[in-house]
């Protein structure tokens, strides 16, 4: 609530306040009130507030033309505290519920898409081979294979991978 407040009171008090303050008064301000309320009167404010007068420059003091309306300052304990914002929650998509012959097809497609995969990594281990049957030095053969293959073009053909008995050797060093 806003209430009008009567200006010779609060001009009064201030001047008292001012006065009794130690501060740097003009005075013809000091000695005067009336002078003081005269000059003083057109800046005033029309509301009550939490108002005080005040030096806009500290060195200079109340004088007229370095006056103006300050607002006190209010304690920590005094002041509201405005509440925090809600955050808003971010909220994921809940998934949507699947149908059993829905499942099903998705299973089949990824069933699918793994064997598309494996045939075409299949087919490039051929192309690999019948390269290295062909020409195993021959630009045509190193173009075709990938960089990254891990496949030696210039191992034997007759070589074959050792066949190693795991059972066997593992008896052997525990005993």
């Amino acid at each position: 609530m806003v209430l009008s407040m009567d200006k010779r009171q609060f001009l009064l008090a201030e001047h008292e306040r001012i006065r009794t303050s130690g501060q740097i008064f003009w005075p013809e301000w000091r000695s005067d009130f009336e002078r003081f309320f005269e000059d003083i009167l057109d800046m005033t404010p029309k509301w009550i507030g939490a108002r005080y007068l005040g030096p806009r420059d500290k060195a200079l003091g109340i004088v007229p033309g370095n006056v103006e309306w300050h607002f006190k300052k209010q304690r920590a304990a005094e002041r509201p505290v405005p509440k925090p914002a809600a955050k808003l929650a971010k909220r994921r998509a809940a998934p949507k519920a699947v149908s059993a012959s829905q499942k099903k097809k998705l299973v089949q497609a990824a069933k699918e898409e793994r064997r598309k995969r494996i045939a075409e990594e299949f087919r490039r281990w051929e192309e690999l081979q019948r390269a290295g049957r062909e020409g195993e030095n021959s630009p045509s053969a190193r173009r075709r294979m990938p960089k990254n293959s891990k496949s030696h073009l210039g191992v034997a053909k007759d070589r074959r991978a050792e066949m190693v008995d795991y059972d066997a050797t593992h008896r052997a060093r525990t005993c």
